[in-house]
């Protein structure tokens, strides 16, 4: 019955859109450059939607400014008909209000050959979808924040998304000044092309984009006080000034928009916010706004400056166990076979340091071409041989390498974010127990066999297996804020971890690499993560067989935040905070088949992937708390609720 009435609405909207729509009562028809005289729309149309009182959300200073400056802009300077540009501001943008204007209201005054132009200020949240996943929701005023009430009391971009498709408008273009955690968009658009006729083309293809001013994981940086945006000052700018207008043909394409967008946002939030544009719908059509006459006639931009270009290193070694520094920083261990692969070291020449318990210690000197892997051979003797202490070859075709060698990645730059390591095993454990220095605050975790998986979990966590670990040690607790902020002075927490003591978050997995190396350790391998926090029992949580809110921080709001680390129990082997709190990054790639091939003996994962594997859950929600339960993240990216503990 939804389907048929939906039907029915959708074949009635042309007709009634066109019976009532003023003809060319905002028309739009490009001033200069190649296609002078080319009209673009018959109508414009733009609803501004914000609020900063919010009747259960913290208050805002942005959206009225910002709402006020937008609408400035899109009348006196873009033309848009001011009684054609709708505002819905603090009680008035209550999720009802937004449906019956954008579901309700638009459709039917709406042409097939307008354009409309949609912004939000305000908050924007996300749930975790049973199925995997998370789903974006823009928060009216009148918007819950209990997990259990979101779906009902908030517009979700799904909806968002279905409202467009309802709208007949030609163009659609949204911009959301926030961050949307889940799935948000089908695609990145290209970019405007300065070829003839490309304006008009685009002019007759529907199309519908959203960007968003700050990517997954970053939050929106508020003044002290009242004041536009940063992606609202910018947007401004750039469409009246007309620098916006990438290739000077006399238009500013959403796709130009969003790249004189972005790096202005970046720079002026102090590198915390990140905007990107994406595609809602299978149309490619660009919303288009007119470029100034003077646009025209100003020089064309200097070219951005090239990409930084760094060079690789692979280093080979005779020793197990070895540590490897570079320029004085340690990088990691490589053993016989198991070369260390490193990304992006730099160019020129460095400083290589080889050190292995029993064996010499060896520096050479190596020079890093710009997007090329150069290759290390080293040769250690055992303390007091007289064998040559190093060599080193450099990589290509014709290089003669010593058997200890492997082939080193092919040249260039990696097509994955990590270079996956080579040879029979993907990572090096250290050998014996960590130094005194670094005992206190971690705990062994003895050797053995336990059951991984479970077979009330999903696919991804499925056939359970038996597997054997030999014995490590690792953290007792998440590495926190304030010993994160030491490491690196620039550090900035996620506001979700407000305390030194809090787990750092808002931290990549190549962040937790670097941070535990830089200590002489490593993540832990997921097999490793699950068997401590099984503990000794082998339970489904840390705690026990059942979920308890008084052993873990978890089921809270999406913007309460971490707590202190340690602040509930530990487990049978003394570990905190294995559920709940944070999730967790761990060593492995993630792939969902892998446990129907992992090796029964200390399994480190797939050897290559897109994403690396998380554990543990979070405070946010209760659905993924239990130990066998698997999550995934792009190993660049990061999360307000996503930390680390380190192993060795």
């Amino acid at each position: 019955m939804r389907r048929v009435l939906l039907a029915t609405l959708l074949m009635a909207i042309p007709s009634a859109a066109l019976a009532q729509a003023p003809a060319d009562a905002g028309g739009v028809v490009v001033s200069t450059g190649p296609e002078s005289g080319q009209k673009l729309y018959s109508d414009s149309w733009a609803v501004l939607i914000g609020a900063d009182r919010y009747a259960h959300w913290p208050e805002t200073a942005f959206a009225g400014p910002s709402l006020e400056e937008m609408r400035r802009v899109l009348v006196e300077e873009k033309g848009f008909p001011a009684t054609q540009v709708k505002m819905l501001k603090d009680k008035e943008a209550g999720l009802q209000q937004i449906r019956d204007l954008l579901g309700g209201e638009l459709p039917f005054v709406l042409g097939t050959d307008a354009r409309l132009f949609i912004y939000w200020a305000g908050h924007t949240t996300g749930v975790d979808l049973p199925g995997g996943g998370r789903l974006s929701f823009l928060v009216p005023s009148d918007g819950a924040r209990e997990v259990r009430r979101i779906f009902s009391t908030c517009l979700s971009v799904r909806e968002l998304k279905t409202l467009t498709e309802i709208l007949p408008a030609r163009h659609i273009l949204i911009l959301v000044d926030g961050s949307l955690e889940g799935e948000e968009g089908d695609g990145t658009p290209s970019g405007s092309v300065s070829l003839e006729g490309w304006i008009a083309g685009n002019a007759s293809a529907q199309g519908r984009q959203l960007l968003i001013s700050a990517s997954p994981g970053e939050t929106l940086v508020e003044g002290d006080g009242p004041a536009v945006s940063a992606l609202v000052s910018t947007v401004s700018k750039g469409l009246v000034s007309g620098d916006a207008d990438g290739n000077r043909d006399g238009v500013i394409s959403s796709s130009e928009l969003a790249a004189y967008v972005s790096p202005g946002v970046f720079e002026k939030t102090s590198k915390r916010q990140t905007p990107r544009l994406r595609y809602l719908g299978p149309g490619h059509g660009e919303f288009m706004f007119v470029s100034p006459e003077s646009a025209s006639l100003a020089a064309p931009p200097p070219p951005p400056p090239p990409p930084v270009a760094m060079g690789h290193l692979q280093i080979n070694v005779s020793a197990p166990g070895s540590k490897v520094f570079v320029g004085g920083v340690y990088r990691g261990e490589a053993s016989p076979g198991v070369p260390l692969n490193l990304q992006n070291v730099g160019l020129g020449p460095v400083e290589l340091r080889v050190e292995a318990a029993g064996f010499e210690p060896i520096v050479q000197p190596v020079t890093l071409a710009s997007n090329q892997w150069a290759q290390a051979v080293v040769g250690q003797p055992k303390v007091g041989a007289t064998t040559p202490k190093s060599s080193r070859l450099p990589a290509g075709p014709g290089s003669v390498l010593p058997a200890i060698s492997a082939a080193p990645p092919a040249p260039g730059i990696p097509t994955t974010d990590i270079v996956p390591e080579t040879g029979p095993a993907q990572m090096s454990r250290q050998q014996g127990p960590p130094p005194e220095t670094l005992r206190e605050g971690m705990v062994e975790i003895p050797a053995g066999e336990f059951k991984m998986g479970s077979e009330d979990g999903g696919r991804n966590e499925k056939p359970v297996n038996i597997v054997k670990l030999g014995s490590y040690w690792l953290d007792s607790r998440e590495v926190t804020v304030g010993e994160f902020t030491k490491y690196d002075s620039e550090y900035k927490p996620s506001r979700f971890s407000g305390c030194d003591t809090c787990p750092a978050t808002n931290l990549s997995w190549e962040d937790a690499v670097a941070y535990c190396a830089s200590l002489g350790k490593r993540l832990p391998t997921e097999a490793e993560w699950e068997k401590a926090c099984r503990g000794p029992q082998e339970l489904n949580y840390p705690y026990g067989d059942r979920e308890d809110e008084s052993m873990a921080h978890f089921a809270d709001e999406w913007n309460a935040g971490a707590v202190s680390v340690g602040t509930y129990p530990a487990n049978g082997y003394g570990l905190h905070d294995m559920s709940g709190n944070a999730w967790e990054w761990v060593y492995d790639w993630y792939d969902e088949e892998y446990y129907s091939r992992s090796p029964g003996e200390n399994p480190t994962g797939p050897r290559s992937g897109r994403r690396k594997a998380m554990r543990g859950g979070s405070w946010y929600g209760s659905s993924t708390l239990r130990c066998w339960e698997r999550n995934k993240m792009s190993p660049d990216k990061h999360s307000r609720n996503l930390g680390f503990r380190c192993a060795w």
